[in-house]
């Protein structure tokens, strides 16, 4: 009673001590989510113009593209091509909507007439579409089977979509064509060619001009979709790898030495293998060539029962025992008749019994022991092996191991036999008729099997290597990175232009932690982060990162003053011309006067200066005699005089430029990474958010 006295004193007191620590867990959720950071928390993937990409909905999407692709593909692979697919197709959508597209029921009809095809489900007696057997279906499944009636008018959706993309690039098909007037402009255009005399004050030689920030600056909001970027960052890393250790070596020699004499001595090698070794019992024969070239001799020439070892073999010690020794040919032409029966799996059609086929093999023998010229005939009658059994049965020459998937059994009958001897050989297959032919000189095989322990790191060593790690991390918030790098012997691995969905670090593999943690608005250029990788552990610092929208001046400086200068220059330079006279002008800047012969706007180019298409065009528009003022070309400033223009000659008909321009026309504009997909989304508002999901 006296803490229940206690408890109503302090009312008051306890309602704000919840009310704060309340307030305190809001706060930090808020603040988690970027609540009064500016970056509104959402819901959404993304927004394309007015239409939202719900997370929920976009996630199933990636989770069934993710399934599709299997082992090999990534989850930001899915991401990014159910994103691109839903962009493409919510653009298109939308356009539909905005011409007032629809698919009419009688189009509907005749797409899926032609889909259905054939399907006994959707068609009548006679094996044709029928549309009131379609309609029965999908009033039992509406009925029966939800799942199904769903997934039946996702499919009605997706024919409803392809028949307005169909009528939407019809369209866009139908004013691209080029009309015969156009194909004679064109013509003319690329055939027309013109004689002229032209002199010109190169940039290079000009007076050189200052270019402000201000100017560039200026220059970038006047060619905004020029240099519009992506959000990119720039960052290094050292890798501490998690190897082992010279202790963690000798340690793996020491226990694998330790097992030598019980190796030797064991009655079941096999079973003390499998029980000590970090890879299972294996014993083929091999032949000297087929050993490893550093211990082929010393394995080859080891007695039975004896052992060679420990050694080491890449990052493992090894121990390898003899365990018998035979005299094999190591090739031969080999022919097979195969004798199969039911339940072998090979040929369906076969109905005789396991006996019977036996049965047939020891015949077939027999006679081809009497007459092996019966060989090929009967290969081709009674083999099951059609492939071999169409040429009499030959396999080719073979190695030894390698027929039959390597059986050993099976192969050891073969290379073992006599040279042009026939025998019956059993297999899983059924019953083989085998002919050996051109045995190679029989020579000395080992059967050997191998003892492994594989080198790794201890848990001391990854400690140490963790400490270390966390260490160089530690010392980065008050040292230079590229000297703590010398200092602790590793190497800085820079890694530039790292895109805000990308999942791949160069060297490192997929490591989508890193580039989203490159990107939080949290961390800033210079800060300094440990990941733990399969590796071992990154410690990475972001070196630069510039957010989507335009480039700052620094970035677009060296394309940007280039230009300026050349546009400065060029000012400076037509407001010293004096006079419209090629003649003057060429004594006023001391230039030489040039001639350029069939000059065309389809190849604008001038001798000994290269392309120059804003002094050809001044020039087409210049009558016989004339000459221009002043062209700011792309070497220097121009005056051009127009000698003797060359016109084409009529073609009977333009007919085939006009179809030609309109293929070149037509081409890459249907696909995902069309040129008029792109220019439907540059019309567009699209807000990304996949980074905050993923």
């Amino acid at each position: 009673m006296a803490i229940l006295s206690k408890i109503r004193q302090r009312t008051v007191v306890l309602i704000a001590v919840i009310a704060l620590a309340l307030f305190s867990f809001v706060l930090a959720d808020v603040i988690k989510q970027g609540g009064f950071s500016g970056e509104k928390t959402t819901t959404n993937v993304g927004v394309i113009g007015e239409e939202k990409i719900e997370q929920e909905a976009f996630a199933r999407q990636v989770e069934n593209y993710r399934n599709q692709l299997g082992a090999n593909g990534s989850t930001m692979r899915a991401v990014n091509q159910v994103w691109d697919a839903q962009v493409n197709q919510t653009i298109l959508k939308q356009e539909f909507e905005k011409l007032g597209l629809q698919a009419s029921r009688a189009q509907i009809l005749d797409y899926l007439e032609d889909q259905l095809a054939g399907n006994p489900t959707f068609s009548n007696d006679e094996g044709l579409f029928s549309e009131s057997k379609m309609v029965e279906y999908v009033a039992n499944i509406q009925e029966t089977k939800p799942q199904e009636y769903i997934a039946w008018q996702n499919y009605l959706d997706e024919i409803e979509v392809q028949i307005l993309t169909d009528s939407y690039y019809n369209l866009i098909q139908a004013g691209l064509n080029v009309t015969l007037f156009e194909a004679e402009r064109i013509y003319k255009l690329n055939n027309d060619n013109l004689n002229l005399e032209f002199a010109y004050i190169a940039y290079e030689e000009a007076e050189d001009v200052d270019i402000s920030k201000s100017d560039i600056k200026s220059y970038i909001n006047k060619n905004k979709e020029r240099f519009k970027q992506d959000a990119k960052a720039d960052i290094e890393y050292v890798l501490f790898e998690e190897l082992p250790s010279n202790e963690d070596d000798a340690k793996v020699k020491s226990d694998i030495q330790a097992l030598i004499t019980e190796f030797k001595t064991t009655e079941d090698t096999e079973d003390f293998v499998n029980l000590n070794s970090d890879s299972p019992y294996k014993a083929d024969f091999q032949f000297e060539y087929d050993l490893k070239k550093d211990f082929s001799q010393q394995l080859y020439n080891l007695n039975i029962g004896e052992v060679y070892g420990p050694y080491k073999d890449a990052n493992a010690w090894k121990l390898s025992k003899l365990i018998e020794t035979k005299t094999i040919a190591d090739s031969a032409d080999v022919k097979h008749i195969l004798v199969t029966f039911e339940g072998a799996r090979v040929d369906p059609e076969v109905t005789r019994s396991k006996e019977e086929a036996e049965m047939l093999a020891d015949s077939l023998l027999s006679e081809l022991q009497s007459d092996k010229n019966k060989y090929e005939e009967f290969a081709e009658a009674f083999s099951s092996d059609k492939l071999s059994g169409a040429k009499g049965g030959e396999l080719g020459t073979l190695k030894f191991g390698r027929l039959f998937g390597g059986d050993k059994d099976f192969n050891e009958k073969v290379f073992t036999a006599k040279n042009e001897s026939i025998q019956v050989i059993e297999s899983d297959f059924g019953y083989h008729v085998v002919h050996v032919e051109n045995l190679t000189e029989p020579k000395k095989a080992v059967k050997l099997t191998t003892l492994t322990r594989e080198v790794q790191p201890s848990e001391v060593t990854t400690t140490t290597i963790y400490r270390e790690a966390s260490n160089f991390l530690l010392d980065t918030r008050e040292k230079d990175f590229d000297e703590l790098a010398t200092e602790y012997g590793v190497n800085i691995k820079p890694i530039n232009g790292i895109k805000k969905l990308e999942e791949r670090i160069t060297g490192l593999g997929v490591q989508r932690p890193i580039v989203k943690w490159a990107f939080e608005k949290e961390n800033q250029v210079g800060d300094t982060e440990l990941f733990e990788i399969s590796q071992g552990y990154v410690v990475a610092k972001l070196v630069s990162r510039n957010e989507k929208g335009l480039q700052s001046v620094e970035q677009a400086s060296a394309v940007v003053t280039p230009i300026l200068k050349k546009e400065k220059q060029a000012e400076n330079i037509m407001k010293q011309v004096s006079s419209n006279s090629l003649e003057d002008f060429t004594a006023q800047f001391g230039v030489d006067k040039k001639r350029a012969t069939a000059v065309n706007l389809e190849s604008p180019m001038l001798t000994g200066v290269g392309e120059e298409p804003a002094v050809v065009g001044a020039a087409f528009g210049l009558e016989v005699g004339n000459t221009s003022a002043p062209v700011k070309g792309e070497k220097g400033v121009f005056m051009v005089k127009l000698l003797q223009r060359n016109e084409a000659s009529e073609l009977p008909s333009y007919s085939g430029i006009a179809k030609q321009e309109t293929e070149e026309r037509l081409k890459n504009i249907r696909g995902q990474n069309s040129k008029l997909l792109k220019a439907l989304k540059e019309t567009r508002e699209i807000e990304d958010n996949r980074s905050r999901f993923y």
